[in-house]
């Protein structure tokens, strides 16, 4: 699959990293509902990247749902499903709260995911999208300062005999299981090749050293998000359906949860973050 990069200049300062970080500070647990999707979006995607409403790759199953089986917090998750046979478009839910952030401020970054369908390899995954910054220490020729790469978590790639045997084991997936990986410890490959899927992912850390002002930042287009959690961007003849909860994310001022829910729990805090969440797509330079 060809890759789908962009390459937009970006001058990203530190004021704009400290006014991301002060309107993400310690929400503790925020419920994410089709009434109140604090900062969240949830929709399917063409072959191309498109947003869509109909036709082939649109799947009304992408959605807040209950369950299945027992989620980690609440009743429900999100759930992400491509059409059958329409495997190379994608489902994702996105935020673009922590657009600005610097990477190197992010302390805590896990989720929880269930797979019910994929291509034999694909379970959900986390999409952080970066702006490099003023600094390349990469000595990539494929990686330059001041553009957009998009780095990719993936559990199947989080054992020591299927991705880096020296980042932590975290076990093999399974499906119809719900499992949680710790993505802040785990290996991650990027668009720009210098991590790549399998045995040559790379810890978050590594990214860090080579653009060590990177900002979280969208995906090339303007008001884009820059969190991901997704399915698809395969091949046309795959079916993904996948559902995420238990999204936590720490920075220097402390952690959020995010919980996905078909209904808010009259037990639950919500709050409501500012900023509007436009949907973030991430298309992935190859299968995995």
């Amino acid at each position: 699959m060809n890759a789908f990069k962009y390459t937009r200049q970006l001058a990203v300062g530190s004021s704009m990293a400290a006014l991301a970080l002060a309107r993400v500070a310690d929400a503790g647990t925020v419920v994410v509902t089709p009434a109140n999707m604090n900062g969240w979006t949830l929709n399917s995607f063409d072959n191309n990247g498109n947003i869509v409403n109909s036709g082939p790759y649109y799947s009304p199953n992408t959605q807040m749902v209950y369950g299945p089986a027992t989620p980690p917090l609440g009743p429900g998750s999100a759930q992400l499903a491509t059409p059958t046979g329409a495997g190379d478009g994608a489902a994702a839910i996105a935020t673009e709260q922590y657009d600005g952030t610097l990477l190197s401020a992010v302390t805590a970054l896990s989720y929880s995911a269930y797979d019910q369908v994929n291509n034999g390899s694909q379970f959900p995954y986390l999409a952080l999208s970066i702006n490099t910054g003023a600094v390349d220490n990469s000595g990539d020729a494929g990686a330059l300062a001041n553009t957009l790469d998009t780095l990719f978590f993936e559990p199947p790639y989080q054992t020591p005999s299927t991705g880096n045997p020296g980042l932590p084991n975290q076990g093999a997936t399974q499906q119809n299981l719900w499992q949680t990986w710790n993505a802040q410890t785990g290996g991650w490959w990027d668009n720009d090749g210098i991590g790549n899927p399998g045995t040559g992912v790379l810890p978050l850390s590594t990214f860090m050293t080579d653009f060590p002002d990177a900002t979280i930042q969208n995906g090339g287009f303007a008001g884009l998000g820059g969190i991901a959690l997704q399915v698809g961007f395969g091949s046309s003849g795959e079916t993904e359906i996948g559902n995420v909860d238990n999204f936590t994310i720490g920075t220097l001022l402390g952690s959020t949860t995010y919980e996905f829910a078909p209904v808010p729990e009259p037990t639950s805090t919500t709050l409501l973050l500012a900023g509007s969440g436009l949907l973030l797509m991430r298309r992935r330079r190859r299968v995995g």
